[in-house]
This record gives C-alpha cells, structure tokens and sequence, in this order.
C-alpha cells in the first residue's frame, strides 16, 4: 500500500466561513468542501461534507488532491483528533481549534482506488450518527452501531498511521475490511455489515481484537 504524510497546505486550502462565503460568491467551482466544526468534541464528529455538523462556527477544506470522504474520515478519526486535543483527549471534552492547528495536522494520502473503501466506512459512519436524530428508534441499539463504526474507522486510520508497526504485527485491518466491502452488494446495508463485526469467525473482527490487544498493551505500558 502506497502511502504518503502530509499536511493539508499540501493537498489544499483552508478557509474560514467567511472567507468561503466570498470563494463561493466568485467561483463556480464543484469541488465538494469539507467543514471542520471550530469546537471539537471527543465524542461527536467534527467533520462532514458541506455543514452537516449543523455548526454556526467552521473551518472549509477545499481540495482536488483526495476523494472529500476520504478527507472527513481522517479528520474524525481518533488519530487526528488525538493530535488535535494535544495528547489530552483522555482529560478533556473539547477544545477549540483554529487554522494553525488544522495546518499541522499530519494527513495519510494513500492511492484514490484504496481511499474508495474508507470512503464506504465513513458514509456508514454518518448514516448511523444520522439515526440519533430519529425519536422512533432504540437509542442504545443506535448507540452500539455507532460504537462499532467507529471502533471499525478508528481501527482503519490506526493501521495508516501505523502502517509499518501492524504490518510486522501481521494486523491487516484494511485488507479484511476490502474483502469484505468486495463480496457485499449493498455497500450501505449497515446492518449486513454489524452482522459481519459481530460474527465469531470474521477475519475483520479478529484483525480488529488484534489491533484492540496491541492498543491495550501500549497503554499499560504508559502508564
């Protein structure tokens, strides 16, 4: 897997809502922008596609040089959220972010055939955070496929940027999940794929407890 680090000035250009109302008024541009809420919360989703955070404060990401899902599944990871809160976002619930903090973040690009699948997980993602909004439904069911979609888009972004750690650890998140993704039909069905986090003999759910024991062992040792 091809990957390469870089920062956002790289691949593109950030803007602040102001500023994106003006690109807007100028441009004809299709590029689909990518909104940061400018307070981030550790346990909701800071980035979506247009403003579907409902946020009245935002940073816009414009770039050309990576599919946009792909770009919102790396900012709502606990990767890049962790880089955000500073190391601190086991002590805090949210912290406002600027510019300067979304420069520095460091981006894992990989190719746009492999970026398609953390596309998929992402769309997934947000779909099942939509269904908190709906009053008919289970909220704790609601809440356990959350919880597994994001434990599946961390376990992804995880293996990006620790890529040469879990390939000698023989932890291969992304091939299960392509596998995975290739055999379905229904790529939205979330449903058919709990089925697939949950059952006992999955390929992927294993991969993912190996990840999750790794992950363990790290932070026993930190502390």
């Amino acid at each position: 897997m091809l990957l390469l680090r870089k920062k956002i000035d790289e691949i593109g250009k950030i803007l602040t809502k102001k500023q994106f109302d003006d690109y807007l008024l100028d441009s004809h541009s299709i590029i689909k922008p990518v909104c940061v809420s400018a307070i981030v919360e550790r346990d909701k989703l800071c980035a979506a596609i247009g403003n579907e955070t409902g946020e009245e404060k935002y940073y816009v990401i414009l770039t050309e040089n990576m599919l946009p899902y792909y770009l919102v599944f790396l900012l709502n990871s606990l990767s890049c959220k962790t880089a955000l809160f500073e190391g601190k976002i086991n002590t805090s619930q949210q912290i406002k972010i600027n510019k300067k903090k979304l420069k520095e973040l460091d981006l894992i690009i990989t190719e746009d055939k492999s970026q398609i699948y953390y596309e998929v997980a992402e769309r997934l993602r947000q779909s099942v955070y939509t269904l908190l909004k709906d009053p008919n439904l289970d909220l704790d069911k609601v809440e356990v496929m959350i919880s597994m979609f994001d434990n599946l888009c961390n376990a992804l972004a995880f293996e990006l940027y620790l890529h040469p750690i879990l390939e000698e650890l023989d932890i291969h998140i992304f091939q299960y999940w392509k596998e995975v993704i290739d055999t379905i039909k229904d790529q939205n069905n979330a449903d058919l794929l709990i089925k697939e986090l949950t059952r006992q003999d999955s390929p992927l759910r294993n991969q993912m407890m190996k990840l999750y024991m790794y992950a363990t062992q790290i932070s026993n040792k930190a502390k």
